[in-house]
């Protein structure tokens, strides 16, 4: 269940603004902003996607190409920045990541075990502020 506390709803009355359903255990990774909520939980393969005024699911995502599903990949990872969804899924020997970018297409990123740290979007520019 999700509680919008600004709107001073009675969470003992369960006026909940939406039930994120669809999950296989707890919900460990959430993001929200005024326009989605993403979900996701440790036990999940996917992300879900809801809309932040009436709480309805949009979309569900796989956190990692499906053949790693069959190998008892899970989320372990989420971010999100704008219309941009990183998620990552752990296995065991190795991790996958799959970086989402709604403004043009979808591209997996694979790492570098060399590398230690990676950027995954530019910071605003005076363009993207809102005003």
């Amino acid at each position: 269940m999700l509680w919008d506390v600004r709107r001073g709803c009675d969470i003992q009355k369960g006026e909940a603004v939406a039930e994120l359903d669809g999950h296989r255990g707890n919900v460990n990774l959430l993001h929200m902003d005024p326009y989605k909520i993403v979900s996701g939980g440790l036990k999940d393969f996917q992300v879900h996607v809801w809309e932040t005024g009436n709480g309805r699911q949009l979309s569900s995502l796989n956190c990692c190409p499906l053949s790693d599903y069959h190998r008892g990949f899970r989320c372990s990872a989420m971010a999100v920045n704008g219309s941009r969804i990183l998620t990552a899924c752990n296995g065991g020997d190795y991790s996958d990541l799959c970086f989402r970018d709604f403004n043009n297409s979808t591209v997996p990123i694979y790492s570098d075990s060399s590398i230690l740290q990676s950027k995954f979007w530019a910071p605003k520019s005076q363009r993207d502020t809102e005003e």
